[in-house]
C-alpha cells in the first residue's frame, strides 16, 4: 500500500482531446494503480458533494461483474485512510454487473486495464471535475497522509478563473454619506413625496427640514460622529425622519424592537453604550440606565430652519448598529459605515433604483432588510409607502401592496413562500421582487413569474455583517433551476471560496464563503476578539491591510461563475428572518443554576419555517412534573430573549446523550413532533364546542398538546408565519372573515371562539362546524 500513493499517473486532460471527436462517449482515463485513483475519486466526490459516505460503483468488463465501494469520507480522512477503506471493499464480492445501485459515481475497468469514470445515470464528467481528480492524485503521489479537506484540487486557471468570478463591479458612488444623497434629492425634487403612510404625506424637502431640526437637538445632546443613538419607535413616518436626523447629527443609530421584553433592551443599550434614546409617544416611559431620552419628531409639528455640519460624518463613519445572536448567549453589536451602505442602494448591475419606484416599508428596523428598503428609494428620488405599525396578516399585506402601487418589495424567504402560495395575484403591480434571508422555493419563483412575466426577481443573499447583500440572482428571463443560486458579487463586493488553508476551490467544489469589499462592517463593538475571530486579513487584496469576512456559509462556484448556496458549516440558522445561534440560547439555559446540561436543535413548523427546541436535564429532579419545568424555564427565556430565539418548548430529560469527544449528542435527542404544553398558566379546559374546535386547530398548528382556553397563541410558540396559517384555517372551517389584528388583540382560545362566535353570518352554525370537526 504504502508505495502505491508515490505513482503519478498520466493526466486525464490528455484524454479529454483524444476523445472530443465522441462527445457521447465517457473519456477514459488511463490509470494503473487502481487503490490511488479510486481513493482520488471517492475524495474528489466527497469535496464537491460533502456527504460522509461516498459510493462508488466499480464494473470490470472483463469479468462482467461489479463491486460497490462505499467510503467513509469524515474531514480528517487522508487519501491513504481512503486507499485502504478502497483495498478492503476489493476483497468483497462481486456481483453480477447488470445488478444496479444507487452510487455517487460509476467506474468501469475496461478490458486492457483503463478506468472510465462517470457520474450517476453514467453521465460524463466535466472537465473541470476531471482535472480535480488529477490534482487529487498529484497531491496523493506528494503525500498520502494528507487529510481530504486539505487536498488542493485548484490549478492555476482555475485560480484565476474564481477570483475574476467574486470581484463585483466598482459602484458609482462611495465617497459620500447616506444623509448626503438623501440632501441631494431634497434639493433636486424638493415637491416629490419622499415619505408616505395612510394619509401623511412628506415631501423631500421636508424630510429633509424637519430631520435637520431634530438633527440639530441630536448635536445639543452631544451626538456626533462614534456615538450610537439607540431608537425605540414603532413603524412611522416619524421613525424614518429619526433615522434620518441621527445621520445628519453625524451619529449611528441602533434600533430596538419595541416587542423584545426591557431587559434585552437594556442589554442591548449597554452593548452598545448609548448615551441618548430616541423614543416615540408610545415608548417614551421607557428608561435605561444612563441613558437620556429625547422626544422624536411629531408628524405635524414644523420645526424652525436648523443647520447642522454640512460633513459631521465621513464615508467611513458609522451609519448604523445591528445586532446578531452570539453563541456565548450575548449579543454582537454589528457597526456598519455610510460606504457600505452606499455601495448598497445605488445604481448596480443587479438592480437599479428610481424616482418612479414606489418602496415598501415592512420589515423591523432591527433587522438588515429595512437598510435596502429605507435606503435604496431614498437615496434615489423613489418614494417609501411604510406599512402600519404593528402585525399584518398576509390578506392585509397583500391588499397594501396592491392599493399603495408598490413596485419593488423585498421579504423574507418564508414570507415570500407564504404569500405567493396564498395570493399570487398581489405580486402583479410589481416591477422588482427580492426575497433572501434563507434558501427561495424554485417552485413559487416559477409560480411568480408565470403569473406576472415582467416581474424581475432578485434572490438576495448576504450576512449582516457584509450590509444586507453580498450577492444577488437576478432573473428576468432565463429559467429557474432547481436549486436557486444566489448570484454574483453585487457592485464593490468581493467574494471567495476557499478551503481550510483558505485557498480558492474551483467550480463545483465547496467551501467556505468569504466576502471583502466596500460592504464590510467595521467589526463588533466593544469585542475586539470576536472581530479578530471573523474579519481576518484578506490575502487576495491588491491593497495592504484590507480584511476579509469569514461567514461561516459553505457555498460553491458553478460553471457558469454564479454562487451555489450549500448551508452553514456551523449550527447556525435563520429564525423568521434573523440569524440565530442556538448555542446561544442554550448559554442561555445553561446560566439558570437549577440546569446541569441544555441543547437546542432545529425543527420544522407546520407552516414550514424553522423553529428551535431545547431540552435539559437538571442538577436535581423538579418539584413539580417534568413539563411545568420546562414551560417555567421557558417563560424565563421569553423574559430575556426576543420572541424568535425563545424555543418551542423546553422538554426536560434525566440527562443528555453524550458522543465520544464527550459532548451532547444531538443527533440521539428523541425527535418530538407534539410537545407538552408550553406555558406557564393554569390550564383551563376548554367548555364549548367552539372551543373545543379552536383548541384542536391550535394543536394541530403549534403540535402542542393539550391545548388550553386560557392559552395565549404567541406564548404557545405561535408566530407571524403560523398565524397567517391560523387565519387561513379558521376562515375556511367557519366561513368567517378573521383579521390578524382580531389575533393579535386577542390570541386566546376563548377569546378566538367567542369572536367566531360574532363573526358567524346568520345562516352559518359556527357550533355546529365545531362539533363537526370533533
Amino acid at each position: 500500500m504504502a508505495n502505491r500513493s508515490s505513482i503519478r499517473p498520466p493526466p486525464a486532460s490528455a484524454f479529454i482531446d483524444a476523445h472530443r471527436s465522441k462527445p457521447d462517449r465517457k473519456v477514459i482515463i488511463l490509470y494503473t494503480a487502481h487503490l490511488t485513483h479510486l481513493a482520488a475519486i471517492a475524495a474528489v466526490s466527497a469535496r464537491r458533494t460533502g456527504r460522509p459516505t461516498i459510493t462508488i460503483r466499480y464494473a470490470r468488463i472483463r469479468f462482467g461483474d461489479a463491486l460497490i465501494i462505499r467510503v467513509d469520507t469524515a474531514v480528517e480522512a487522508t487519501i491513504a485512510d481512503l486507499m485502504s477503506q478502497v483495498d478492503a471493499a476489493m476483497g468483497g464480492e462481486f456481483a453480477p454487473a447488470d445488478v444496479s445501485c444507487a452510487a455517487d459515481i460509476l467506474v468501469t475497468a475496461t478490458g486492457d486495464g483503463d478506468l472510465a469514470v462517470a457520474g450517476p445515470d453514467d453521465r460524463p464528467l466535466s472537465a473541470g471535475h476531471l482535472a480535480q481528480i488529477d490534482a487529487a492524485l498529484a497531491s496523493a503521489a506528494a503525500d498520502a497522509s494528507i487529510s481530504l479537506s486539505r487536498l488542493d484540487l485548484s490549478t492555476a486557471s482555475s485560480r484565476v478563473e474564481v477570483l475574476m468570478f467574486g470581484t463585483g463591479e466598482e459602484p458609482i458612488e462611495s465617497g459620500i454619506c447616506v444623509h448626503e444623497l438623501v440632501t441631494r434629492r431634497a434639493a433636486r425634487t424638493p415637491e416629490a413625496i419622499a415619505v408616505r403612510a395612510g394619509n401623511l404625506r412628506m415631501s423631500y424637502e421636508t424630510l429633509d427640514r424637519c430631520a435637520a431640526g431634530l438633527a440639530a437637538r441630536l448635536r445639543d445632546a452631544g451626538v456626533g460622529p462614534g456615538t450610537t443613538v439607540a431608537v425605540l419607535m414603532d413603524r412611522s413616518v416619524e421613525l424614518i425622519v429619526t433615522l434620518l436626523a441621527i445621520l445628519k447629527a453625524g451619529g449611528a443609530y441602533a434600533a430596538f424592537s419595541p416587542e423584545d421584553p426591557l431587559p434585552r433592551i437594556a442589554d442591548l443599550a449597554a452593548e452598545i453604550a448609548t448615551p441618548v434614546l430616541v423614543a416615540d409617544a408610545a415608548h417614551a416611559h421607557i428608561t435605561l440606565p444612563g441613558v437620556r431620552t429625547i422626544s422624536a419628531y411629531a408628524f405635524g409639528s414644523d420645526p424652525a430652519p436648523a443647520t447642522v455640519p454640512a460633513h459631521a460624518a465621513g464615508p467611513g463613519d458609522l451609519a448604523y448598529v445591528s445586532f446578531t445572536s452570539g453563541s456565548s448567549g450575548e449579543p454582537k453589536a454589528v457597526a456598519v459605515p455610510h460606504r457600505a451602505v452606499v455601495r448598497l442602494v445605488c445604481a448596480s448591475h443587479w438592480s437599479s433604483f428610481g424616482p418612479d419606484d414606489i418602496f415598501c416599508q415592512f420589515a423591523p428596523v432591527a433587522f438588515d432588510a429595512s437598510t435596502l428598503e429605507i435606503w435604496g428609494p431614498l437615496t434615489n428620488g423613489g418614494c417609501l409607502v411604510v406599512a402600519p405599525p404593528g402585525p399584518v396578516d398576509l390578506t392585509e399585506l397583500a391588499a397594501f401592496i396592491r392599493d399603495e402601487g408598490i413596485t419593488v418589495l423585498w421579504l423574507t424567504a418564508g414570507l415570500f413562500h407564504a404569500l405567493a402560495a396564498s395570493h399570487l395575484p398581489a405580486f402583479a403591480g410589481l416591477r422588482l421582487l427580492i426575497a433572501g434571508g434563507d434558501v427561495v422555493s424554485a417552485q413559487r419563483i416559477r409560480a411568480v413569474q408565470a403569473a406576472h412575466p415582467h416581474v424581475t426577481f432578485v434572490n438576495g443573499y448576504g450576512p449582516t455583517e457584509n450590509t444586507t447583500f453580498t450577492a444577488c440572482w437576478t432573473n428576468r428571463e432565463q429559467e429557474v433551476p432547481d436549486d436557486v443560486p444566489i448570484g454574483r458579487p453585487i457592485d464593490g463586493t468581493r467574494v471567495y471560496i476557499l478551503d481550510d488553508l483558505l485557498r480558492p476551490v474551483p467550480p463545483g467544489v465547496r467551501g467556505e464563503l468569504y466576502t471583502a469589499g466596500l460592504g464590510l462592517a467595521h467589526g463588533y463593538l466593544g469585542r475586539s476578539a470576536a472581530t479578530a475571530a471573523r474579519f481576518v486579513a484578506d490575502p487576495f487584496s491588491p491593497r495592504a491591510g484590507e480584511r476579509m469576512y469569514r461567514t461561516g456559509d459553505l457555498a460553491r462556484w458553478r460553471p457558469d461563475g454564479t454562487l451555489e448556496f450549500l448551508g452553514r458549516a456551523d449550527a447556525q440558522v435563520k429564525i423568521q428572518g434573523f440569524r440565530v445561534e442556538p448555542g446561544a440560547v442554550e448559554a442561555s439555559l445553561r446560566a439558570y443554576p437549577e440546569v446541569r446540561e441544555a441543547a437546542v436543535v432545529v425543527q420544522t413548523d407546520a407552516a414550514g419555517a424553522k423553529r428551535l427546541l431545547a431540552y435539559a436535564a437538571l442538577h436535581a429532579a423538579p418539584d413539580e412534573d417534568a413539563a411545568e419545568a420546562g414551560a417555567r424555564l421557558r417563560e424565563r427565556l421569553a423574559q430575556s430573549l426576543p420572541a424568535y430565539m425563545v424555543p418551542w418548548a423546553v422538554l426536560i430529560r434525566p440527562g443528555l446523550a453524550l458522543n465520544r469527544n464527550g459532548k451532547v449528542d444531538r443527533a440521539a435527542l428523541p425527535a418530538s413532533s407534539r410537545a407538552p404544553r408550553n406555558v406557564w398558566n393554569d390550564f383551563v379546559a376548554p367548555t364549548t364546542d367552539l372551543e373545543v374546535a379552536v383548541a384542536e386547530i391550535w394543536g394541530d398548528l403549534l403540535m402542542i398538546e393539550p391545548v388550553g382556553a386560557t392559552d395565549d397563541f404567541f406564548d404557545l410558540g405561535g408566530h407571524s408565519m403560523l398565524a397567517a396559517s391560523l387565519i387561513e384555517s379558521v376562515q375556511k372551517r367557519f366561513a368567517v372573515d378573521l383579521s390578524a389584528r382580531a389575533l393579535y388583540r386577542e390570541p386566546t382560545v376563548s377569546e378566538l371562539a367567542a369572536n367566531l362566535a360574532k363573526l358567524a353570518a346568520p345562516t352559518a352554525d359556527v357550533t355546529a362546524a365545531g362539533r363537526a370537526s370533533r
